[in-house]
């Protein structure tokens, strides 16, 4: 299961530092990181959720398994502007 590491941390009750020196400790690797353009966040998807479907990048994150900084990460990277404005304005 692939638990963002705010959600480890929390539940183990300790940090992300000591979380990943421990993982060193133990000669356990990080997760591989695939790239953007393997990635399962592809732009078509978060445009999608974001955009059309007013989702928050935090609603999104827990809804595919992310940590929402991946999702905010992503969607900075393929250039979809931030819908905080038009969200306000809709109410």
């Amino acid at each position: 299961k692939k638990l963002p590491v705010k959600e480890i941390t929390k539940t183990l009750k300790t940090s992300s530092g000591v979380l990943y020196r421990n993982l060193a400790t133990h000669k356990t690797p990080k997760r591989i990181d695939e790239g953007i353009e393997h990635s399962p966040l592809t732009g078509e998807l978060l445009r999608r959720l974001y955009i059309e479907e007013g989702l928050t990048s935090t609603e999104i994150a827990h809804q595919l398994g992310y940590a929402p900084v991946t999702v905010r990460k992503r969607l900075s990277a393929y250039g979809i502007k931030n819908n905080k404005y038009k969200r306000a304005v809709n109410f």
